[in-house]
């Protein structure tokens, strides 16, 4: 298969990453209506069918960015299995439909203590272009999420 060949699907689109992985790229309309789409896709994947592929290969790993999944696989990807993978890719996007959460899920804060005393501390401000005082009023009234 060629590295460049892109296989369009109507929940997605595929492509070759290296010999043994394939990179799932969503679409803003899916991302829209659901945001978790590759969290969750990755998540079926490493669950459901983490073992041994009724494609004769097997997943190693299923890796979920902003709008893409990663799906790493224990030996190289040909015309034939990508088809068939891409059946079963539509299959999980379908059982995801029922997983839906919100966007934004509401949680408590997690408060991490630090302190301002590293060696580095100075080193940090200099390459920020920042006072060290600074460094830490900015990081102090961040909320970081």
């Amino acid at each position: 298969m060629n590295d460049d060949r892109l296989t369009q699907r109507p929940a997605q689109r595929m492509h070759a990453y290296g010999r043994a992985a394939l990179l799932i790229e969503f679409t803003p309309e899916e991302l829209t209506i659901d945001p978790m789409l590759p969290q969750r896709v990755a998540e079926v994947l490493r669950v459901e069918w983490g073992g041994n592929l009724s494609l004769g290969i097997s997943i190693l790993d299923a890796v979920p960015a902003e709008d893409v999944t990663l799906i790493r696989f224990t030996d190289a990807f040909d015309e034939k299995r990508l088809d068939r993978f891409a059946g079963l890719i539509d299959d999980v996007i379908a059982t995801t439909a029922s997983m839906r959460m919100t966007a934004k899920q509401e949680s408590a804060d997690v408060v991490i203590p630090v302190s301002y005393d590293g060696a580095d501390l100075a080193d940090v401000a200099h390459s920020c272009g920042m006072s060290v005082d600074h460094v830490i009023e900015s990081h102090i009234t961040t909320d970081f999420t």
